[in-house]
């Protein structure tokens, strides 16, 4: 069966999702649903701020009492990794131990380093390295998925042997982390959101964070909005995305925050402004604006 052509009934060859009764059906149920008062949802960006907000509550007494020291550490791994290597988190917790070297030096820098090695990218055949390493910049603290990682693993190899084809990642039931069990979508999202409650993270009523959300959310923080930008070729290349990646789908993760706020585009357009993000900015971030302005006035001052 070819997936990639319409729906022939006359030899039932091609797709039959795009036979036209099959479309018409499921335009007629989107029209009754809508009808019942029934609300899409809207996979939204986990972004640098929902980050930092679920991290540092897993460090908080409340968390401290809720979950165990191993979850707390798991749940960390997870959500940096998905977000520093752009990944959907039902892909990432597929992941084998074999894939992930620790304590390895950058020959470029010098640098300790961890190396994680993901097969199946569109853009590249082989398998591909991503480079991990640890975060130094103050205001950026929490984008380190080194650190996070190094803590998982020091944890869970003093709790059982790992082989090469164990999972990294592994799965938690009822507060019990089992061992190489692998997780399903339903519960990651499930703990995703759940973690987003607990750290106050409020959503519109129609908005939950799906498989996509760290994806999102890490593509926009590295082109828009953290300390050192990356071009949108990097990007591309770090996603996976191939050269002929339908620019539909590379807009809809890159650039669906900016819809949010038409404020930004009003002061894109007035001279002189400090635009300031659409999102909610961070303390350590509002300390950055805030000399990011006092040092453009003093510039301002010695111009006159």
């Amino acid at each position: 069966m070819n997936l990639g052509q319409s729906w022939n009934v006359a030899d039932s060859t091609g797709n039959p999702c795009g036979a036209v009764h099959i479309a018409s059906f499921m335009k007629g149920l989107k029209k009754k649903k809508k009808s019942e008062g029934a609300m899409s949802e809207s996979a939204v960006a986990f972004t640098y701020q929902h980050l930092s907000a679920v991290l540092s509550s897993l460090d908080s007494r409340a968390s401290h009492d809720k979950y165990s020291e191993g979850e707390r550490l798991l749940f960390k791994a997870m959500i940096s990794s998905a977000f520093y290597l752009f990944l959907r988190i039902d892909e990432l917790l597929a992941r084998p131990r074999a894939e992930l070297e620790l304590d390895c030096i950058d020959v470029e820098t010098g640098m300790t380093c961890a190396r994680w090695t993901l097969p199946f990218r569109k853009n590249v055949k082989c398998r591909t390295h991503f480079y991990l390493f640890d975060q130094t910049v103050e205001s950026e603290i929490y984008d380190n998925a080194y650190k996070y990682v190094q803590e998982w693993m020091k944890f869970a190899e003093a709790q059982v042997t790992f082989d090469a084809k164990s999972f990294l990642l592994t799965r938690v039931v009822k507060g019990v982390i089992k061992w190489n069990m692998i997780w399903n979508q339903s519960d990651i999202s499930k703990v995703s959101n759940h973690l987003c409650v607990d750290s106050r993270i409020s959503l519109m009523r129609n908005e939950s964070f799906k498989l996509h959300c760290f994806r999102r959310g890490g593509c926009q923080w590295k082109l828009m909005f953290c300390r050192s930008k990356w071009s949108l070729n990097t990007i591309r290349s770090w996603a996976g995305w191939s050269s002929s990646e339908n620019s539909t789908v590379i807009q809809t993760y890159l650039f669906d925050q900016l819809e949010l706020s038409e404020r930004y585009f009003a002061a894109a357009r007035r001279p002189g402004a400090i635009i300031k993000k659409p999102c909610e900015p961070s303390s350590a971030e509002k300390e950055r604006i805030a000399r990011e302005e006092e040092s453009l006035a003093l510039l301002q001052q010695g111009t006159r």
